[in-house]
């Protein structure tokens, strides 16, 4: 089953950017980091993509959807 999980990762200045991992049947599918520095907009993307069921193969264009954005 596939599913989205927010991430966050610290960087040298101690702010937490977010990101998304696609993770299917246990194991990493895809990923992407440093999205926003925002934890609310890429928990709501998260969701959306777990909700509307958004398909792996889509997954670099829901990415650069987001990012076209702003958030």
């Amino acid at each position: 089953m596939l599913h989205y999980i927010r991430t966050e990762q610290r960087d040298s200045q101690q702010r937490i950017w977010y990101g998304v991992l696609a993770v299917e049947n246990g194991r990493t599918a895809a990923q992407a980091g440093g999205l926003t520095l925002d934890g609310d907009s890429a928990q709501a993307f998260v969701l959306r993509m777990n909700t509307g069921q958004a398909s792996l193969l889509h997954f670099p264009e829901l990415i650069d959807d987001y990012l076209a954005q702003g958030s």
